[in-house]
């Protein structure tokens, strides 16, 4: 049988937390679908405190804005990252199905004006089976092909979702 998702994420996030330090907080499957969580810290200064903001872009064809990723701004260091970006990352991303949204970014705050700590999850909907096949036509790695990403920032009692942006 081959490896659960999760066996794939224990050793490796997916690569868009490649310019962050990534720890795996969370795993879990309910009803088929498998979430992972981690929380991410400054790949320079390894702080775990950011202020986000949310990326659009507008469509090739006219003036309609689309949020398609997130920005990450250390509040130790400065340096700034892309968290995530849709037309690079998850499913749609590295099917290059995301094109006509390519180009410059509109960034805007997301949050108030407090550096938070960050979590982010990835959810597979689909069989490990199937990612594998996926990550062998593009010589990529599986968890690469998650169909849905989420960011998380600490709330009074538990993390609360704050962004959110379906891959597939």
């Amino acid at each position: 049988m081959a490896e659960d998702i999760f066996e794939y994420l224990r050793r490796s996030p997916p690569r868009c937390l490649a310019a962050f330090g990534a720890v795996l907080q969370n795993e879990f499957e309910k009803r088929h679908v498998r979430v992972a969580e981690f929380e991410v810290s400054c790949g320079k200064c390894k702080t775990a405190k950011f202020d986000l903001g949310i990326l659009a872009r507008v469509w090739k064809e006219g003036t309609e804005t689309s949020e398609i990723g997130v920005s990450a701004t250390c509040s130790e260091c400065g340096n700034r990252e892309t968290l995530f970006d849709g037309t690079r990352f998850g499913y749609d991303g590295e099917h290059d199905h995301l094109a006509f949204l390519k180009g410059d970014d509109i960034e805007s705050p997301l949050g108030g004006d407090r550096a938070v700590r960050v979590r982010v999850g990835f959810t597979y909907n689909i069989e490990t089976s199937e990612l594998l096949e996926h990550a062998a036509a593009l010589n990529k790695s599986p968890q690469d092909f998650f169909d849905w990403f989420h960011v998380l920032t600490p709330g009074a009692e538990d993390w609360n979702s704050v962004w959110e942006f379906e891959c597939a």
